[in-house]
């Protein structure tokens, strides 16, 4: 499974030592990409602990784009990897994380 694994809990989320995407959602017509993402605390996976992060206009637009043509079938450059480091780069995810790139279906 692919996660952003965190060095210690994050403080804005109490416990949260790991994350991964439970949905994705990209729409063309209404030029948005929604990513849920689910938390776990270092027990199970929970739903109470959970983060939304949406792009729109051009700057959902510009990420279709990038998935779109995307080469991603080299090792690490699976669409979850790259959605984690994207979140990542923006700030949604803390800076001390580290993406764990295990892809499965």
């Amino acid at each position: 499974m692919e996660s952003a694994n965190l060095a210690s809990a994050e403080q804005s989320d109490a416990g949260v030592l790991q994350w991964r995407i439970e949905e994705l959602l990209i729409s063309r017509r209404r030029s948005i990409i929604t990513v849920k993402l689910m938390g776990h605390d270092g027990v199970d996976w929970l739903t109470r602990y959970h983060k939304q992060v949406t792009y729109s206009g051009a700057t959902a637009v510009t990420l279709m784009k990038a998935l779109n043509t995307a080469n991603l079938s080299t090792a690490g450059n699976s669409l979850n990897s790259r959605i984690l480091n994207r979140l990542k780069t923006d700030g949604h995810l803390a800076s001390n994380c580290t993406i764990v790139t295990t892809p499965e279906a």
